[in-house]
């Protein structure tokens, strides 16, 4: 009796221990949680300072010589999400050092209209419109990327001519309109921008309205 007694206690303060250490493992869990998030949106702020500063420095690389992958990587962004510059338009008044904007920010496009007025641009911020974008389509954008890697992987790619500086209408059936090319074209942009001149200068485009598939457009 006293045998079975023992052993009674004795597994209930295994019990115990094992439930003790289970919440604190628990409890440590959810603090390091909180202090990630804390820290996440305590730095989202600087991070998104940063990265525009870094964007904003990249356009000045645009239709500079070596840098024809970054100029087709902006043409590219801002006539597909119908955006202007870094935080607006004005971004590109002192990279031009006039009132002026690449065609590919044109409401319609034509041949030098980024010198007309101010009205016949698109508004839309560049940083805050492909952020929005890739939020929304995260998921999409990584099983895309994981996929088109494998392909890759396990097929040699062709070369293809890359688009000209400005995206005219007839360019835009040969926009970059994929998750994986977003990102990396967003990646790319910034004062370190030039690395990605190769890749952008040699890469095969995906077919048109991939991003108007996943919900743009």
């Amino acid at each position: 009796m006293a045998r079975g007694c023992l052993q009674g206690v004795k597994f209930l303060m295994f019990a115990f221990n094992l439930l003790f250490w289970f919440f604190v493992m628990l409890l440590l869990v959810l603090l390091l949680e909180a202090t990630v998030t804390t820290l996440f949106f305590a730095c989202t702020d600087q991070i998104d300072r940063y990265a525009q500063r870094d964007l904003k420095k990249g356009l000045h690389l645009y239709g500079t010589p070596g840098n024809v992958g970054l100029t087709n990587a902006w043409s590219i962004i801002q006539t597909d999400f119908r955006c202007c510059g870094v935080s607006n338009y004005t971004d590109w008044f002192e990279v031009y050092n006039a009132t002026r904007v690449p065609d590919s920010c044109c409401l319609e496009f034509s041949e030098g209209c980024g010198l007309h007025a101010p009205g016949t641009w698109w508004k839309a911020p560049c940083y805050e419109t492909v952020k929005m974008w890739l939020q929304e389509n995260l998921l999409a954008v990584g099983i895309f990327g994981l996929c088109t890697a494998l392909v890759q992987d396990s097929a040699p790619t062709l070369d293809a001519p890359a688009p000209g500086p400005s995206a005219s209408p007839a360019n835009t059936e040969h926009r970059a309109g994929g998750g994986r090319q977003v990102l990396a074209m967003w990646a790319g942009l910034g004062v370190g921008g030039a690395f990605h001149t190769h890749v952008f200068s040699r890469a095969a485009l995906p077919p048109a309205g991939v991003i108007h598939g996943w919900g743009w457009g």
